[in-house]
């Protein structure tokens, strides 16, 4: 071997000594505490990043086969702690819901100050808390106090939907653009009131559904951020993207909201039900001074407004992006689940069939469906139950974080460590569901035929707890009665003349493939 005599082979051997010296470290150096989850062997720097692959939720499901419910990864530089069961994720989210409430703070949920004022992203605080009281208090007011206005808003939602498809006697659609089109505008209505029809809005509406779909895309590239940090120049358009596209919902926001309150707008929407509750709400917390609140600092959006919003109307500002979570809430998950769902039906032909049959029996062809017609229909009901089961359009919950060393499954977890809801783990636990793979709206029915409400309760399509979806409830509600609206009118079959692919693809949202389907008129 040639001896090494020259200053930079010297160089040159130090350097990679020192290299050697802190891999060493990376993977002797860390002491984990006593009766912690275990896990699989990283790779140095990277940890387990690479091991999750494009399908992390299926990784994660195989590996706790190995290791239990409860195991740990290393994502970079990051430790965290996988929940796969139903049985940990209710005793973490609910039984022990204080130390695992909190967010980590991940770039996704710092753009453009989301963590700080956000429900869904922010951190876990009493003004995080009176916040999705005052939203979940204002969806439940306009919504579900007026079942005729929900109704109405869904069926003129598709009503639009069916005139768009045109008078051909066979529509080809792609659900994945129409239905998702669809979505927003009743997200829209429901935030700010009801679609003017205006054409530029109608433009705007259309270009957010873009924004989403290119977020979605972007935001697990944007998050590596995070745990590689020197993967940066690298990701560099995906990090503008998601940038951008949460700027441009909260501009949009911004002036839907302005227009509605120049309007003189009425309650009547959620966007302006959310400001009175908030006033009301901040004035009972001032006065009773039960809430360790303070509304002036939290109210400081000056550094995260769009530009041009008044940086001293604090509260204001606050409602607006109160209403730009729900808004947003439900984009996404609801699109995804009923793409899912005709995708199901189509591949189903026999329980689409049984679908007519229901629907003709209890609802007939000589009106629309309404959400009073659900009791009578359980087959409908098990249906969307089985889609958002099996689908699990949310694969892994938003990560959590604990707030303080805590336990879990008789293992110990250090504060501050990032928790992974694994739903679709849970969600396809044959311990919980025979033939978890399987599309059988069925399981969710008794003997009698009726909604088995036991068997229910173990589906998690939007995570549980007090970081449970904002707008579950009403996402269920509507896609609910859009699908009753669509199999009214359409016997659904796929384009190709074969079956649809199942194949998903992973983002923030699990999302089918793009497809095409004939809807034939019935």
């Amino acid at each position: 071997m040639e001896a090494i005599d020259s200053k930079t082979d010297i160089l040159f051997v130090l350097l990679l000594a020192m290299c050697i010296a802190y891999l060493c470290f990376l993977i002797y150096g860390r002491q984990k505490p006593l009766n912690y989850p275990p896990g699989p062997w990283g790779l140095p720097i990277l940890g387990n990043l690479l091991q999750l692959g494009s399908s992390p939720h299926i990784t994660l499901t195989q590996l706790s086969k190995v290791y239990g419910d409860v195991f740990s990864v290393r994502l970079g530089s990051r430790e965290a702690v996988v929940l796969n069961s139903e049985e940990v994720v209710r005793e973490a989210l609910l039984q022990n819901s204080r130390q695992f409430s909190d967010r980590p703070p991940l770039f996704v949920f710092t753009v453009h100050g989301v963590r700080k004022f956000s429900i869904a992203f922010g951190e876990y605080c009493p003004a995080q808390v009176l916040k999705k009281r005052c939203a979940l208090k204002a969806i439940h007011q306009v919504v579900f106090n007026n079942v005729g206005y929900f109704n109405k808003i869904v069926q003129d939602v598709f009503l639009d939907f069916k005139a768009g498809m045109g008078k051909k006697e066979v529509k080809i659609f792609q659900p994945s653009i129409q239905l998702k089109l669809a979505v927003i505008k009743l997200s829209f209505n429901f935030t700010f009131g009801e679609h003017p029809g205006n054409h530029l809005l109608t433009e705007e509406l259309q270009k957010l559904v873009v924004e989403s779909a290119e977020f979605t895309e972007s935001s697990g590239a944007g998050s590596l951020v995070d745990f590689v940090p020197w993967i940066k120049p690298f990701v560099r358009k995906q990090i503008a993207t998601v940038e951008h596209s949460v700027e441009e919902l909260i501009n949009f926001v911004d002036k839907v909201y302005t227009i509605r309150k120049q309007q003189a707008a009425t309650d009547s929407c959620i966007a302006m039900c959310l400001a009175k509750l908030w006033e009301k709400a901040k004035q009972k917390s001032n006065e009773e001074k039960k809430m360790d609140l303070d509304l002036e600092g939290q109210s400081d959006l000056s550094h995260s407004s769009p530009k041009g919003a008044p940086a001293n109307n604090g509260d204001e500002e606050i409602v607006k992006m109160i209403s730009a979570d729900v808004f947003g809430a439900g984009l996404e998950t609801v699109s995804n689940a009923l793409s899912w769902a005709i995708a199901y039906i189509v591949n189903s032909p026999n329980i689409q069939q049984s679908l007519h049959r229901e629907l003709d029996s209890v609802v007939g062809l000589h009106r629309l469906p309404t959400i009073q017609d659900k009791p009578n229909m359980p087959l409908l009901q098990a249906t969307v139950l089985e889609v958002l089961r099996i689908a699990s359009v949310l694969p892994l919950a938003l990560p959590h974080q604990t707030s303080k060393e805590t336990s879990l499954g008789g293992y110990k977890i250090p504060k501050a460590t990032l928790v992974i809801v694994n739903l679709w783990a849970v969600n396809h636990d044959p311990r919980v569901f025979h033939n978890p793979h399987v599309f059988n709206p069925y399981r969710f029915l008794n003997d009698d035929g009726e909604v088995c409400e036991k068997k229910s309760k173990f589906q998690m399509p939007f995570s549980i707890g007090s970081r449970r979806c904002l707008g579950s409830t009403l996402a269920k509600a509507e896609i609910f009665l859009l699908l009753a609206c669509l199999l009214q009118h359409f016997e659904f079959s796929s384009a190709t003349g074969g079956k649809v692919d199942l194949e998903s693809h992973f983002g923030l949202i699990l999302s089918p493939k793009p497809f095409s389907v004939c809807a034939h008129p019935r």
